[in-house]
């Protein structure tokens, strides 16, 4: 603080809470600053204990450092620094701080990882620097001073790009940045004789002057000893006026002074400055002046330590006068006088060696009747007393780590986890949710009632509270997140005020999910969560779950049993009684529902369209296997083999194509297997095997075409397996103990071929089920396409001539200026959506058959109304005699499904919309929609 002030009187140490003012006293401002030191030590002291060195209220945060390309934007808000309140009010760009000017950014060939950090500091600041401090109504006279706090967001690199470092890393280049200054001072005055009048100097007093002045010793140039340079003032460094213009050496200011005691004069030492070098704590320039007269300063450019141009100084520059005689001192310890550097008067210093950074400061209060003519400076307690080495007095800066970021050809990155700031609540939302009971608790249930809910003995308690304070009526959330339980109403999630500060609820486990969690969330007055949450686990006591130790039974070790389940199963296993098993009891095409007979000839349409399998008990839809999901192929799941639970496979003549010039045979010499590309679905106790797109056109479109190209058969061994050793009921959990029993017996049909028993099973779980049958070529002797239009819609199914549903076929809409193309689905279904109105023509395209048809979509009269059309509705009563049978599409398995949701005539499936229907019979869309199809037709002839 360059201020005139008589002295700087604050003492932490002598805990002084107030200073007290009395009647008829002088006033000093040495006494006022000490109560403004006072408070802001209290005040910093309370954020400091309370916030702790760095923190942010969680409301308002500021200077969250975001990358903006080749720059950093530094966020809005409020920030604590050692007590210190930094308030940055709207969002800025790191190379546009108010207070930090010529802020650079790293090169763009200087990659790295940098920490970006606060320098926070006070300055002082005067009616030089602020010209509102002046009072315009009293003449602008100098008053008060202030004092600013400068906050400076600034860079520090600190490793290379990808180094591990984090916000609570403390690498070199960090802790020398924010090293405090070691240099040290000392400072006497020489003894003398007592006084016997206050206005008699003693003779050889140490300090010789008349006036009482306070020295300011502050280092100019930093570094070390030998390298640092410094400049002293006996007033404080506080005679400074502006410099508004130049004219080469002469230099135009505002002022020369209050008189010739406080004012410049010829010979004299000054100091160069503006804003932007003591925000940046760069040195001005030092220079002697050799004449001062009027407005004008004339200086004397040979002993400069710098620039003199004006240009270079560029906000606020201004004129500080020194009082060294000869210009900038260098800092050493000398071999003379015992190392002490003399000032003048009698004022000596003495420097530590340390490092000493420009700014750095010393203030020497020296008083002409202090004891014999002394200075106030602490000294030990050695007799005589010597004085103490001092750091510097000022100025001090703090430090915050606000964010690590790296930099990497000119373009800045957030790093993970790189924000550093510490946010805080505020004290009214410091509400906090405690455990208080209920966890870790178990119940056994009844394998043989999975459906039923198992309440726990003990509810699940949870506590709320503000510090010590127990808070009422707080809501708190529960909510099931593992397993199939209920909380107490039947209900997954439920909100429960708090009864004295405790919030209670009942839980009911599923009888399945061996460990099942509820999440209990505290909620705000608007229902969102404000902590975190507290989980409550509780398991089923099952065998499964409880261990075993083998060691004392050799077989069960060599086994690999560990739990009680494990074993219970084992011994099980070796009894000679039948193992539970999952049967087959019928395999039919999804085409038209009718059975698929081993060793009979089936068109290929009907295995184009799938199969499906139907086993006595619920299998596990994670059973089926499928294409691994991790890592995805790169093309695409349908040319990746799924996992071999569930497969058919053809038996292939071998030679063929090139095969036969290798070997020069025309012939038949054997068969290879070929594994017809598929995807497999488990619902329930069914089993859906359906050929991929591309396997279904290539069946049915190309294979018996090319053989019958080069005359080689009219059919194929097809064989379908199902691995029963990898499919498993669903209840069982992660250790499956039930699995498909597939052993199927064959046995002569009374058409001679050979026919197997279903269900199958031989009552050794895990067999593999195998049948076959005979691939032919659909013959097909023409095309029809049946065709349904809605508004914006054309649905219909492609058949041949006796009726019977064509997957794989191509359809070709032309019409409106627009073409699409579809395939039919397994059921021959297609569909063509959000179609304009106007004429359109279908063809399509099966081998070598081809048909075509016109259809009209209708116009839309108004706005197109919201969702599907709805179905026409058709009465029973006015179809008597009707029956499900007489549906085309509708086998005794779909029939049983409709009678089962109390559908038993054709004109409730005829009124049905296309989903509905899909849902309640388990089939697609496009073969629902022909189902509903051949109903109407039925009913309206």
């Amino acid at each position: 603080m360059k201020g005139d002030f008589t002295r700087h009187t604050f003492d932490r140490s002598k805990h002084y809470s107030s200073v007290r003012m009395q009647q008829g006293r002088v006033q000093l401002d040495a006494d006022w600053n000490e109560q403004r030191d006072i408070d802001a030590h209290h005040d910093q002291t309370a954020h400091r204990d309370v916030i702790g060195s760095c923190g942010a209220p969680l409301h308002d945060a500021g200077f969250f450092i975001q990358p903006q390309g080749d720059n950093l934007l530094i966020g809005a808000g409020r920030y604590y620094v050692d007590g210190i309140l930094c308030e940055n009010e709207a969002d800025v760009l790191y190379t546009a701080q108010e207070d930090f000017p010529g802020a650079t950014l790293p090169p763009s060939d200087g990659p790295g990882r940098y920490i970006v950090y606060l320098d926070v500091w006070q300055r002082h600041i005067t009616a030089l620097e602020d010209p509102d401090i002046r009072e315009v109504a009293l003449g602008g006279p100098d008053t008060a001073t202030r004092m600013k706090t400068v906050w400076q967001v600034r860079l520090v690199r600190v490793g290379d790009l990808g180094a591990p470092l984090h916000c609570l890393s403390e690498p070199d280049a960090w802790l020398a940045t924010i090293a405090p200054s070691t240099g040290q001072m000392q400072a006497r005055s020489q003894p003398g004789g007592t006084a016997s009048d206050p206005c008699i100097i003693p003779p050889g007093a140490g300090y010789r002057r008349l006036e009482n002045q306070l020295y300011r010793v502050e280092i100019h140039q930093g570094g070390a000893l030998g390298v640092a340079t410094f400049k002293w003032s006996r007033d404080n460094g506080a005679i400074v006026t502006a410099w508004l213009d130049q004219d080469g050496d002469d230099l135009t200011v505002s002022s020369l002074g209050r008189d010739k005691t406080l004012g410049f004069a010829n010979g004299q030492w000054v100091e160069l400055t503006d804003d932007t070098h003591e925000l940046n704590d760069e040195p001005g320039t030092l220079v002697r002046l050799i004449n001062a007269e009027g407005q004008i300063l004339t200086i004397d450019p040979a002993t400069a330590t710098g620039t003199v141009d004006r240009a270079d100084f560029p906000s606020n520059p201004k004129v500080r006068r020194w009082d060294m005689p000869e210009g900038p001192i260098t800092v050493t310890i000398p071999v003379t006088n015992d190392g002490w550097i003399p000032l003048e008067d009698g004022i000596e210093v003495r420097f530590q060696a340390g490092s000493f950074e420009t700014g750095d400061y010393w203030q020497i209060p020296a008083r002409t009747l202090l004891g014999d003519g002394d200075i106030e400076w602490p000294h030990d307690a050695s007799s005589p007393p010597q004085p103490l080495a001092q750091l510097p007095h000022g100025i001090r800066h703090h430090y915050c780590r606000l964010a690590v970021v790296d930099f990497n050809q000119g373009t800045w990155t957030a790093v993970d986890d790189g924000d550093c700031r510490q946010l805080f609540p505020p004290t009214t939302e410091l509400r906090s949710l405690f455990y208080v009971g209920g966890d870790g608790q178990e119940v056994t249930p009844d394998p043989t009632q999975p459906a039923q809910l198992l309440p726990l003995p003990q509810w699940l308690q949870v506590g709320v509270a503000n510090g010590t304070h127990r808070v009422a009526d707080a809501t708190v959330r529960f909510t099931v997140r593992t397993g199939n339980g209920r909380l107490q109403g039947n209900v997954t999630t439920l909100d429960i005020p708090t009864v004295n500060g405790i919030a209670s609820c009942s839980w009911s486990l599923d009888s399945t999910t061996p460990s099942q969690q509820v999440e209990a969330t505290l909620l705000d007055a608007s229902g969102s969560p404000v902590h975190v949450p507290i989980r409550f686990t509780a398991n089923l006591s099952l065998a499964s779950e409880v261990a075993y130790d083998p060691r004392n039974c050799a077989d069960l070790a060599e086994a690999g049993v560990r739990t009680v389940q494990q074993a219970i199963d084992e011994l099980c296993r070796r009894t000679p009684e039948a193992e539970p098993g999952i049967g087959i009891r019928r395999i039919s095409s999804m085409a038209d529902d009718a059975d698929v007979l081993n060793d009979a000839i089936m068109p290929v349409s009907r295995l184009a369209a799938g199969l499906l399998i139907e086993c006595d008990d619920r299998l596990s839809e994670e059973s089926g296997g499928g294409v691994p999901l991790e890592p995805p192929s790169s093309y695409g799941p349908d040319t990746v083999p799924a996992k071999p639970t569930c497969f058919v496979s053809l038996d292939l003549p071998y030679p063929l194509g090139p095969e036969r010039e290798l070997w020069q045979f025309g012939g038949v010499a054997g068969f290879q297997p070929l594994v017809v590309a598929s995807t497999l679905e488990i619902r329930e106790n069914r089993i859906f095997w359906r050929p991929t797109q591309g396997a279904s056109v290539w069946l049915q479109q190309h294979l018996f075409q090319r053989l019958n190209i080069m005359e080689v058969t009219d059919r194929i061994l097809a064989h379908l397996t199902v691995k029963g050793n990898f499919i498993w009921r669903g209840d069982s959990g992660e250790e499956p103990s039930v699995y498909v029993d597939g052993d199927a017996f064959g046995r002569l049909s009374r058409t001679g071929r050979v026919d197997i028993r279903l269900p199958s099973g031989d009552g050794r779980r895990g067999g593999d089920f195998e049948m076959w049958f005979w691939l032919a070529p659909v013959q097909v002797r023409g095309l029809i396409i049946d065709v349904t239009v809605f508004s914006n819609t054309i649905t219909g199914t492609v058949r041949d001539s006796t009726g019977g549903v064509i997957p794989g076929a191509t359809i070709i809409m032309t019409g409106q200026g627009v073409t699409r193309t579809a395939l039919t689905d397994a059921q021959g279904g297609f569909r063509f959506v959000d179609l304009a109105a106007g004429n359109y023509v279908l063809t399509a395209q099966f081998g070598n058959l081809t048909a075509q048809q016109q259809v009209t979509v209708p116009g839309i009269i108004g706005p197109t109304p919201p969702g599907p059309v709805p179905p026409p509705i058709f009465d029973p009563a006015a179809f008597p005699g009707r029956t499900l049978a007489e549906v085309s599409g509708i086998g005794p398995t779909l029939r049983a499904r409709l009678e089962e949701n109390g559908i038993t005539h054709p004109a409730e499936v005829a009124s049905m919309e296309t989903a509905r229907l899909a849902e309640l019979l388990r089939i697609s869309e496009s073969r629902a929609s022909t189902i509903i199809d051949n109903a109407r037709r039925l009913l309206t002839g």
